[in-house]
């Protein structure tokens, strides 16, 4: 699971800095999970624009944009609403118009509804949908994603027995 022993990967760590977890323990398991534990910190600090302010102007032209197909303005909406950006913060909307920019192939919205499922942001978590959108990104050449998924299938989080034959990323 994305969650490593139920305290989540960081939790592991958290639990050998308070001296509860033996340091080679909490190592192993946060290595272990490492790089699905940068996708819940991404989801939990945002991106690296995460907490600035949009102008309404600007969050006004993304969506003229996001609503004539443009899956890179779509992807933007999707994270002002994400982060309450130039709008009321919802996270439902802004998986909403992730998944319509995802639909194009936008990459970055792929990675991000794969962190969302991990996540449990505007929807329920997922660990089997997560990897779905995890691969979309990763056959796109997202290296974060395709970590992500070789993750998964050595771990066999949100993996269907037969997929870890079929998988490339490993």
């Amino acid at each position: 699971k994305f969650s490593g022993d139920g305290m989540g990967c960081g939790g592991d760590f958290i639990l050998q800095v308070a001296g509860r977890l033996p340091a080679s323990d909490a190592m192993t398991n946060l290595r272990r999970c490492l790089l699905p534990a940068l996708a819940v910190l991404f989801c939990l600090c945002g991106s690296s624009v995460h907490g600035q302010k949009e102008p309404s102007e600007k969050v006004a032209e993304w969506r003229k944009a996001a609503e004539q197909g443009n899956a890179n303005a779509q992807f933007r909406l999707g994270e002002c609403y994400a982060y309450g950006r130039g709008v009321v913060k919802n996270e439902a909307e802004a998986v909403k118009w992730y998944r319509k920019a995802a639909d194009q192939g936008n990459e970055d919205a792929l990675f991000t509804l794969g962190v969302c499922h991990v996540c449990g942001k505007g929807l329920e978590k997922n660990e089997a949908e997560a990897l779905k959108w995890f691969r979309k990104a990763a056959d796109q050449g997202n290296a974060a994603s395709q970590s992500i998924v070789g993750t998964c299938y050595a771990d066999g989080t949100g993996v269907v027995h037969e997929d870890i034959f079929e998988n490339r990323f490993m």
